[in-house]
């Protein structure tokens, strides 16, 4: 359950009379296992079984050994330790209460004690365990406390817990009662008064409003409490205006201050306003945001702490950050980048997503406003990119490789590179392909785009950010090598949160007996009680030499499915695993609990939502002003309530990848609300790539999935696993998750051993750590395939064609082939093994690519065309085909659609260029068996034409999705051949939804062509051509007819289709159509016409009113 380093941190507690530190992870972990299995056995509990009574009671007294060493000042190099572990044991007793209490419970300050959520908020405190005491301090309530000023400080400690500084620093004293009942309540009441005195200075502290002497202050004002509350004290003069005489001790506000100066200690040493200005950079500018930041958030982690020492910060100091899932990556990289802005440079950041680039623009800008505005280049037209990069640019890498060909003095001020997720840019463990690797397309346009900046801009720093990488002390001596600049391979193991990992098995005695039956031509109920296997250290499986302990799941049998019978009449038993899945998402959604269920497919997981839903009441839907739009803004862009994957009356949603950017919105936004009643997400691994939405529990439904290229099963990969179930577990929220593994066939466990019968487990490859793919280069492995195959695969000749240009001697007579791939991650490997086999297989590679190129020409300079048929991956034939066509163009014309026809018409479907724009994998999501089921290339590149033409026809007109979703549908079954069942409509338009949220992009892709063909037409010519091919991709992207209509997305801040041309309809008399302007004129009518639209209902009778009232205030002034 624990990381490696918070394990070391528990085995630095004192042992203890009966319990050694060596046992305190296990002791701690199987304590957290019961908590999490007993919420699944049970619906409600009125008491505690006896097993969790006694756990309950070890708990406590462990709680109060070391929370009293704490206090006392025992042991003080130890002291994080020991403060860790009593906070923790707290913790566990107060969940284990919450099990069986319902009513708020009430934070307590008394005379004689404080409360044990209080004493286990600043236990983690003085851990450093922020978000754990984050956690804590959200159950820290004052609701009953009718003492004013006690209320006062309780609510203080709860802020102080959540990091609430700022608020802390605002706060007005209370006046002290001095009617108390007795002098003793009096004497409390002073010393706590002058706890809450010390709680305000050090917060004005904390947020840059006081210098650092404000701490001794702090520190001198809780020793002086320390002193008079604690025994023997005679007189509390100078704290009231009359002394008062004590005769007893104070042990609530004792035990209150010495928890404190030691808390507040360790949060001085991990203040964002402490971090030093980095080098190169602009100390005020530096100062103010982080001061600002401090407002929002004012502490740093251990791991943050770690990686600000390593000094890479500074101007000219790059990082390698492969630290776990949830560890605060984005913190980091918000310091960094406010430090790159403060130094006057720019900052590019890449997103493998378009969903996620839309989340880390608002992160950014959530953060960063301040110093600059995050933009993402999905929104800009080209005539916006083409004049400067936003001072944050968010886009996925596909997007800053097309920028980066067309427009590289772009990123000349680029200051950082920030890669998110750079596992993106390695090839993919394959065990089917014959050399057990395999590069796709988007894994080289990773790679090609990240080299290239490189050459483009060499004195950028870069930070590149993955959980999954495991060689990154390797590219961090690649890079320093590549670059001769310093980087730091950071993989601190430390995690703010913890997971309990388990897998589910079931009884091997059961299974067996299930299986002999059915073979022997029984036909039972296959009902059994599923059990959680847990291993009790770090690792996810039990070791031989470790602790495991295995629960059941269930208080009742789960139904189990049979498959078979095969051709020898054999019939097995399947784990049911999406039904075994819903269950148990059940059981834990009762308790209120967020739970992540991942399924394989979109089929799978409406169906385990509905059988989650089946379980559970309607719910009141509770959206705010914002939510509500984005429902009605689906509802309008689907064409009806019934089509959309809606969320808010129900428990359980759905998130894939066919959701429309309104319904992700919306759906994440209500699950991240602890008051939505959203409290399940089922959802495919879209979900797991990268974007910011963690849970309580996760639950795997599966560890295989079907390969659409050869049909059949195979298992998940490693990381697949880690990045899905990482997620479990909420930094400040729920530190400690449940992650269950169901695996895709029942195992059989011995449950007196703990041990599974079969290798079942062990072959679904899980890892103790995140950590677990290397990155491989994807240039060098097709370089290698090329040679062996040529180009059979569509992405080894797509490679080809992008390299065609480099195979061209360049001014300096070097070839950029050589010098690309010489700075490649593959050939530095093999040059650090061997440097002359390296630079043999160099040679060797580009004699190779040479001999399948047919146009390569290596004598002769590249031309512009030879460029740009390289940028797009076509051919240098079909560019110069557009570029002879381009006379007959519809210049006239500012209709997208005559456009968008008009570039259609160029390709042959004959031709080998049109699967280098439209991918058959895409082709055949929209088109099904229209397309698949044509009987050769060429056939299938035909009917693919013609399906894009009649679509695009609906997709620039005012039509739903559903609308088009029935012209796609109602043209694969006018292509789909002869079939016994025709294709019929899902009833929530997934075609169009494809065709919307991915297909659109790649017709863009095709139309970028063009406007990039026009741009070096220009600058070769000296000529302004129409600015119309420049619109053109975005228009083709969001389903614009025209560029006026872009224009009022714009004003809108809408990319809404169907909402923009309802809006452009009203304004629309008001603009003239020109096809010589550019952006700046497009914007300028549109914006007018919006103003003029404004009066359009005056009448005039409102029009002399108007008159009236401006005379009336010019004959006053």
């Amino acid at each position: 359950m624990f990381d490696p380093v918070t394990e070391e941190l528990i085995a630095g507690s004192p042992d203890l009379k009966k319990l050694n530190a060596s046992e305190l992870v296990e002791l701690l972990t199987s304590a957290s296992v019961e908590i999490a299995t007993a919420r699944l056995l049970a619906d409600n509990l009125e008491t505690l079984p006896d097993e969790l009574i006694a756990v309950r009671s070890k708990m406590s007294r462990l709680a109060d050994v070391f929370e009293a060493q704490v206090a006392l000042g025992v042991n003080p190099e130890r002291l994080r330790s020991i403060a860790f572990v009593a906070g923790s044991a707290r913790q566990i007793v107060d969940r284990l209460d919450g099990l069986i209490l319902t009513e708020e419970r009430q934070s307590l300050l008394s005379e004689d004690c404080i409360g044990p959520d209080i004493a286990s908020s600043l236990l983690f405190l003085a851990s450093e365990r922020f978000s754990d005491a984050a956690e804590v301090g959200r159950s820290i309530r004052a609701t009953g406390e009718e003492n004013a000023l006690r209320r006062l400080l309780i609510l203080t400690l709860g802020r102080l817990a959540r990091g609430q500084h700022e608020d802390i620093s605002n706060t007005e004293i209370e006046q002290v009662d001095a009617s108390s009942e007795t002098s003793e309540a009096l004497a409390t009441d002073l010393l706590y008064r002058e706890i809450l005195r010390s709680l305000i200075t050090f917060s004005k502290f904390s947020v840059g409003h006081l210098e650092l002497v404000a701490l001794e202050d702090v520190h001198s004002t809780l020793q002086r409490v320390i002193s008079l509350a604690g025994p023997l004290s005679e007189s509390l003069e100078g704290v009231a205006d009359t002394p008062i005489v004590a005769l007893t001790t104070f042990p609530g506000p004792h035990h209150l201050a010495s928890l404190l100066r030691i808390a507040l200690g360790a949060v001085a040493d991990n203040l964002l306003v402490s971090i030093p200005t980095p080098n190169g950079t602009d100390h005020g500018a530096w100062r103010d945001w982080i001061i600002r930041e401090a407002k929002r958030w004012p502490l740093i982690w251990e791991n943050h702490k770690a990686a600000i020492a390593t000094g890479f910060l500074d101007a000219g100091s790059s990082m390698i950050m492969t630290t776990p899932t949830g560890t605060g990556k984005s913190t980091l990289s918000g310091l960094k980048i406010a430090a790159t802005l403060a130094s006057g440079k720019t900052v590019l950041y890449l997103a493998p997503t378009h969903a996620l680039v839309s989340q880390v623009e608002f992160d950014l800008n959530e953060r960063l406003s301040e110093l600059a505005v995050a933009q993402s280049l999905d929104e800009l037209t080209l005539d916006e990119t083409v004049e400067r990069l936003p001072d944050i640019a968010v886009m996925t890498p596909e997007k800053c490789f097309a920028l980066l060909t067309f427009a590289p003095h772009l990123f000349q001020n680029v200051g950082l590179l920030v890669f998110d997720e750079f596992h993106l840019m390695s090839a993919a463990i394959d065990p089917t392909s014959p050399s057990g690797i395999r590069a796709d397309r988007r894994s080289i346009d990773a790679m090609l785009c990240f080299l290239q900046f490189g050459q483009i801009n060499e004195s950028s720093d870069y930070l590149l950010l993955s959980a999954m990488i495991s060689n990154g002390s390797e590219l961090k001596d690649w890079l320093e090598n590549r670059t001769g600049r310093p980087f730091v391979a950071f993989d601190y193991e430390w995690k703010p949160t913890r997971q309990l990992r388990g897998c589910v098995v079931y009884s091997h005695t059961d299974l067996s007996n299930f299986t002999t039956q059915l073979n022997n031509g029984v036909n039972p109920d296959v009902l059994a009680i599923p059990y959680g296997l847990f291993s009790l250290d770090s690792n996810w499986l039990p070791q031989p030499d470790s602790s495991s302990a295995l629960k059941p799941l269930s208080d009742s049998p789960m139904p189990l499915g049979v498959g078979g019978p095969n051709n020898t009449g054999y019939r097995w038993l399947t784990s049911n695993r999406n039904e075994v899945a819903a269950e148990l998402a059940v059981k834990l959604a009762q308790h209120g609990i967020k739970v992540l269920v991942f399924c394989e497919s979109i089929n799978f997981t409406i169906s385990t939502a509905n059988k989650i839903n089946a379980r559970f009441s309607a719910i009141e839907p509770t959206l705010t002003a914002d939510q509500s739009v984005l429902r009605e803004t689906a509802i309008e862009e689907i064409g009806k309530v019934e089509s959309i994957y809606d969320a808010g009356s129900k428990i359980a949603a759905v998130h894939h990848g066919e959701l429309l950017p309104y319904e992700r919105r919306l759906v994440e936004g209500l699950f991240r609300s602890k008051e939505s009643g959203l409290n399940v997400l089922v959802a495919t691994s879209t979900l797991a790539q990268g974007l910011n939405l963690p849970c309580d529990a996760v639950i795997l439904a599966g560890t295989d999935r079907l390969d659409p290229e050869t049909e059949k099963r195979k298992n998940m990969q490693e990381h697949e696993i880690l990045n899905a179930l990482g997620r479990a577990g909420r930094a400040g929220h729920a530190s400690t998750g449940l992650a269950l593994v169901v695996p895709s066939n029942p195992v059989p466990c011995d449950l007196n051993t703990y041990v599974p019968r079969e290798a079942v487990v062990t072959s679904m490859v899980l890892s103790s750590k995140d950590r677990c793919v290397p990155l491989i280069d994807p240039l060098c492995t097709l370089l290698d395939e090329i040679e062996v195959e040529a180009t059979g695969r569509p992405v080894a000749e797509y490679l080809a064609r992008k390299l065609t240009v480099s195979l061209k001697p360049n001014e300096e007579g070097t070839t950029p082939f050589q010098l690309l791939t010489s700075r490649s991650f593959g050939y530095f490997q093999k040059r650090s093994a061997d440097a002359a086999n390296a630079d043999a297989w160099l040679n060797g590679r580009r004699q190779k690519l040479e001999q399948v190129l047919s146009d390569a020409e290596p004598e002769t300079p590249a031309t512009w065309q030879e460029a740009l048929a390289a940028k797009t991956g076509a051919s240098l034939k079909f560019v110069r085909k557009l570029e002879s066509a381009l006379p007959s163009a519809p210049w006239p014309s500012v209709q997208a659609i005559d456009w968008a026809i008009w570039v259609l018409d160029q390709f042959d479907p004959k031709e080998e260029d049109f699967d280098a724009f439209f991918r058959p994998e895409g082709l055949e999501k929209i088109f099904a068996r229209a397309y698949k089921n044509q009987k050769d290339k060429v056939a299938k590149r035909t009917v693919a034409l013609a399906g894009i033409r009649e679509l695009l026809s609906d997709w620039f007109d005012q039509k739903t999705l559903l609308e088009l979703d029935a012209t796609v549908l109602g043209f694969i079954v006018k292509n789909e051949a002869p079939v016994k069942i025709p294709t019929k409509s899902d009833g929530m338009a997934k075609f169009a939804r494809r065709f919307s949220n991915r297909f659109a992009s790649e017709i863009s892709f095709v139309m970028s062509a063009l406007a990039q063909l026009v741009t070096e037409i220009e600058l070769a010519t000296g000529t302004d051509l129409a600015p119309m091919p420049g619109f053109l991709p975005q228009l083709v992207r969001f389903g614009f007819p025209t560029p006026y209509h872009f224009a009022v997305s714009r004003e809108l801040s809408t990319s809404a289709r169907i909402e923009v041309q309802k809006q452009y309809e009203g304004i629309s008399k008001y603009i003239e159509h020109d096809p010589s302007d550019d952006w700046d004129a497009v914007r300028t009518k549109v914006t007018n016409a919006m103003a003029v639209s404004l009066f359009e209902d005056i009448n005039e009778d409102d029009l002399k009113a108007l008159e009236e009232l401006l005379k009336k205030d010019s004959d006053s002034e």
